[in-house]
């Protein structure tokens, strides 16, 4: 073979390989792009989880019904970690617990206040039963703090995930203080 038809050889296999990239490289964006959206959907989902524990775990220890309450629990469960949860998207349920295993729906707190149920108010949801077939501990509030977390996938390519809402809650019962 002579030197030219060895280039001209060369020169043909680099116009292939060019053509070749060129059918590869979009289906290997779509499969990276995937792998870090999907990736990025777990942790914020799980983030979500924990932002909602976090939120439980104080609430348990410092109940209270006022916006100073909601503030400090809010702080707990934005410093959870990853995601920034909004404000607007935490609400914190009380139930009073009493012979019902249920317990009874006495209000909610949001970044708007409190929101009593039925006949309920802030003292009086705030007050515990004296007895509980549920706590060992005799009586309690149990206190459910929700969270909710718009999910915005950071892919630039729209996948299935892309418009997804978390919403997350945990119960805790009050931590009665010791007699």
């Amino acid at each position: 073979m002579s030197a030219g038809a060895a280039r001209r050889s060369t020169r043909l296999r680099g116009g292939q390989n060019m053509v070749e990239f060129a059918l590869v490289a979009p289906m290997l964006l779509v499969l990276i792009f995937g792998i870090i959206d999907v990736s990025s959907y777990f942790i914020d989902r799980d983030g979500v989880s924990d932002a909602a524990r976090a939120g439980a775990r104080y609430a348990a220890t410092w109940p209270g019904v006022t916006a100073a309450d909601y503030s400090k629990i809010a702080a707990a469960v934005q410093s959870a970690g990853y995601p920034p949860i909004p404000l607007a998207d935490i609400t914190i349920t009380y139930w009073l617990i009493g012979a019902s295993t249920t317990g009874t729906k006495c209000g909610s707190l949001t970044a708007a206040g409190f929101a009593p149920f039925g006949s309920y108010t802030a003292a009086t949801c705030e007050t515990a039963p004296s007895t509980s077939a549920v706590s060992p501990t005799g009586g309690g509030t149990m206190i459910e703090v929700s969270v909710s977390y718009t999910y915005s996938a950071p892919a630039p390519i729209p996948l299935p995930t892309a418009a997804t809402v978390f919403t997350e809650s945990t119960e805790v019962l009050e931590e009665q203080a010791a007699p």
